[in-house]
């Protein structure tokens, strides 16, 4: 016994139906795609500024230099001012003193990072072929890339952790500086930051 054939005009119409509701359904996804907000627009309405056009993540990487700088300034703006909220530090004159010692310990920490390979534990492989701000770290790679006599890598070698050594130093200095101007509740915040060591 054969099954019995389903009518072919319900499928029809069912294609019909189906093609038509999708039709209709397209411009509303797509209007629903564009509406929407990304992160970094959402940040920028959280903290009342001006909100940002949405672009892909291709645009950003293409910018001009000042937008990513005006905007990295932004960011350290912010950061800045919550650390302050956090620190408790309501007097403009007391903050300055303790923005001027927490510029010092990140300038002097870029600076010890600077003088290993990527930086904040990076691999050296991840830096191949990129030069450090330090020259020492810089002389070390070309008397390693170039095979220079082991008696020129080992004085070159002894160069590069004299200077982080130093870099080490004044980092400690600057962090133990930012510490005597803190509370010891503003202390633990600085530690919880990262800014001081525990």
């Amino acid at each position: 016994m054969r099954p019995a054939r389903p009518n072919s005009g319900v499928t029809i119409r069912c294609l019909l139906l189906l093609i038509a509701a999708s039709a209709t359904a397209t411009p509303w996804l797509e209007g629903a795609k564009t509406d929407r907000i990304d992160k970094a627009e959402l940040r920028d309405l959280r903290a009342g500024g001006e909100p940002v056009p949405v672009k892909g993540k291709q645009g950003r990487r293409d910018e001009p230099a000042e937008t990513k700088s005006g905007r990295a300034a932004e960011v350290d703006a912010r950061n800045l001012a919550k650390l302050r909220e956090r620190l408790e530090v309501p007097d403009d004159a007391e903050w300055n003193i303790i923005l001027e010692r927490i510029r010092k310990v990140e300038e002097m920490r870029r600076l010890v990072w600077a003088g290993t390979s990527g930086g904040r534990g990076a691999p050296a492989s991840a830096e191949k072929g990129k030069r450090s701000s330090v020259p020492e770290q810089n002389a070390l790679r070309s008397a390693v890339t170039d095979k220079l006599p082991d008696a020129e890598i080992k004085l070159r070698l002894a160069r590069a952790h004299e200077v982080h050594q130093h870099n080490e130093a004044k980092l400690f200095q600057a962090q133990s500086e930012l510490r005597s101007v803190l509370t010891v509740r503003q202390e633990a915040v600085a530690v919880m930051a990262g800014l001081l060591p525990p």
